[in-house]
């Protein structure tokens, strides 16, 4: 069952509303965030952190794990949950010492929010270095369905699941790529599209310590997807110009497969599509404005 809170509406100063927990209504089609960030350590754990609730400290080293323990807890400042995992179960030098992983559920993380949680933490740190981060948008008025039929990208693999409640997941992009996209249900009215990227990413676009995350506003995602609708002028000139039997074939098509689908059956079958038949929908144009905005 879908986790609610109630969320404050921090950044306006507007009464709250309750929503799943880690969704914020003054950011819904407004301003992306982080909701994720991984962070490879090179110091010791404190021994007696401030700042921080310890919610729990457990082992979970064993055959083919990274690390001997793993401390839970909430930072006190902003509410959020953290996890700190410590203990290399691997030789000296292969690991970074400590693995923090902060998330966005009471307020969005922020590049102040991490550096804090590292002096909070931590001692005697040498260097650290970003990992993995996930960038977010909170969207209304679409569906998982809907973004899936108009998304544009040269990533080869994508997987769908419909969860037991009928929440729909669309994954472009494999676990181990160097980026990935989810389009999942989030909370009633809320689809959420979010870009995990990975260390190879990062690297690529100059993400390397905590700071460079400001760089994220200006990271060119159109590289990776676009969101597109069917300039029905151009198709409707396009149907006209074919036989009856390729008529009812591009009708199903357009039906049954996404956009990006639909244009490599065509390319494969060796028809010449209309320049310009695919052009950027008005939420290819939101996602942009709302990465310019990325609460950081």
């Amino acid at each position: 069952m879908m986790a609610q809170a109630k969320v404050a509406d921090s950044y306006t100063g507007g009464s709250q509303r309750t929503l799943s927990s880690g969704v914020f209504p003054q950011l819904i089609d407004r301003r992306a965030f982080i909701d994720k960030i991984v962070l490879s350590i090179w110091g010791d754990k404190r021994t007696s952190p401030d700042n921080v609730r310890i919610t729990r400290n457990r082992p979970i080293g064993g055959k083919n794990r990274n690390y001997a323990r793993s401390e839970r807890g909430v930072l006190l400042d902003s509410g959020n949950p953290y996890e700190l995992r410590y203990g290399p179960m691997r030789r000296k030098g292969s690991l970074p010492p400590l693995i923090l992983v902060l998330r966005s559920e009471r307020s969005p993380a922020t590049v102040a929010s991490a550096l804090a949680a590292i002096d909070s933490l931590c001692e005697d740190v040498s260097r650290t270095t970003v990992s993995q981060v996930e960038l977010t948008f909170d969207l209304s008025g679409v569906s998982v369905e809907w973004l899936r039929k108009r998304v544009f990208t040269r990533a080869r693999n994508f997987r769908r699941l419909v969860d037991a409640s009928d929440r729909r997941t669309l994954y472009v992009g494999g676990r181990t790529s160097h980026w990935q996209l989810r389009i999942y249900d989030k909370a009633p009215e809320v689809v959420r599209l979010e870009f995990v990227l990975r260390r190879p990413f990062l690297l690529k676009i100059g993400i390397n310590v905590t700071r460079d995350l400001e760089l994220l506003r200006g990271v060119n995602l159109k590289s990776l997807i676009r969101i597109r609708r069917v300039n029905k002028y151009l198709l409707l000139g396009y149907v006209r110009r074919l036989e009856e039997i390729h008529r009812r074939l591009l009708r199903k098509w357009l039906r049954d497969l996404s956009f990006c689908e639909f244009s490599k059956r065509a390319k494969n079958c060796q028809w010449e599509l209309p320049a310009g038949l695919f052009v950027p929908s008005r939420f290819d144009k939101e996602l942009w404005r709302m990465q310019a905005q990325l609460v950081l």
